[in-house]
């Protein structure tokens, strides 16, 4: 059973780190960049629909978001972001409470967009 009284800052400083994402597709920079592309969305849509699926009391609508979110976010060297997801994604069989998801979820979509301006940096700088 995960920890489930982890709290987390309000201001969220990860920063993205494409070294490993870079190994994976063997430095071709078109692949890297279709895939930050599609990550960026990700950044942008999910967190609508993580909002939506807390505020239904659908946490395992919300489970599945983030298993699905993680696998998207998961070799940009976000561990706390990802460890977050990951409290979200088991948080049912673990008994989570409700409140505790709601920190979890709260804290993913505070961080989003901070990530996605990564991602979108790092865009531009690729594609000039």
């Amino acid at each position: 059973m995960q920890t489930l009284t982890t709290s987390y800052p309000n201001n969220y400083s990860e920063k993205i780190d494409l070294v490993s994402f870079y190994e994976i597709v063997d430095h071709q920079e078109p692949l890297i960049l279709n895939l930050l592309r599609i990550l960026h969305k990700n950044l942008l849509d999910y967190p609508i629909q993580m909002k939506q699926d807390l505020q239904n009391h659908d946490f395992l609508a919300l489970a599945e978001l983030a298993h699905k979110f993680k696998s998207s976010t998961a070799y940009v060297g976000l561990s706390q972001f990802n460890h977050v997801l990951n409290l979200i994604e088991y948080a049912l069989p673990n008994r989570a409470e409700p409140a505790q998801i709601a920190e979890w979820t709260n804290f993913i979509v505070k961080a989003c967009p901070i990530i996605a301006g990564q991602i979108e940096q790092k865009i531009r700088e690729m594609s000039t």
